[in-house]
């Protein structure tokens, strides 16, 4: 059997090469060879997975931080998609402050050591922390959490879970790429992953899910 294939890297060509051509002078322009792919260009697995963090918060503190939200202004999370309803909901907006600056520390403590893993270019949370309520017949269907404007700086989506797990049915956060396998639902666990990782939260069937759901940005991709 032969080794271990090596592959070549074709390079792209120099912004300042293509800035300000047409697309018929594109066709004309000289490009380097192939060359082997440098070391440099590494694979990280860890872009496509999802990290599952226990106990982030104690079931006290979940109960803080559920009452924190709940005292928070409370709106309506309904988002269109093709005629029908993608995301049907409510959320509460919550800012750093005196009452909750304990909550921003201990999840941007977690976010630094798991982007160990992920390794993104991060600056920290540009949106606010967004207080979660799903009530039976509430979901949101497949979506990713980086898009236009501000949110094309998100990077790194954290959703906490503040519910007990027996406190509801259905209302299982799946990604795209498993949709079969539900991510746990143990209280004060963080589940992180990229931004760009298609996902969603099924509809609930019965009780109360609340979670805690927040974005840590950084310089856009590139």
């Amino acid at each position: 059997m032969s080794g271990a294939r090596q592959y070549m890297l074709f390079p792209l060509p120099p912004a300042q090469l293509v800035a300000g051509k047409s697309q018929a002078d594109l066709a004309t322009l000289a490009l380097p060879p192939p060359r082997p792919m440098p070391a440099i260009l590494h694979s990280n697995p860890a872009l496509a997975q999802a990290r599952v963090i226990e106990g982030v918060f104690t079931p006290d503190e979940c109960e803080k931080i559920m009452a924190i939200g709940a005292k928070r202004p409370r709106e309506d999370a309904r988002v269109q998609s093709y005629g029908g309803s993608a995301r049907v909901g409510h959320v509460a907006w919550v800012d750093p402050a005196a009452d909750t600056i304990w909550v921003y520390q201990r999840l941007a403590t977690i976010v630094a050591w798991v982007n160990q893993a992920f390794q993104f270019e991060l600056l920290g949370f540009a949106d606010a922390l967004q207080y979660t309520v799903y009530e039976p017949g509430h979901k949101f269907d497949w979506h990713v959490d980086i898009g236009a404007g501000q949110a094309s700086n998100r990077k790194v989506s954290i959703t906490v879970q503040l519910s007990e797990e027996s406190a509801y049915e259905g209302g299982d956060l799946q990604f795209i790429s498993a949709p079969d396998m539900a991510m746990p639902k143990g209280r004060g666990t963080a589940i992180l992953f990229p931004s760009y990782l298609a996902h969603r939260v099924s509809d609930v069937t019965s009780g109360l899910r609340c979670s805690l759901v927040a974005w840590a940005s950084g310089v856009p991709f590139r």
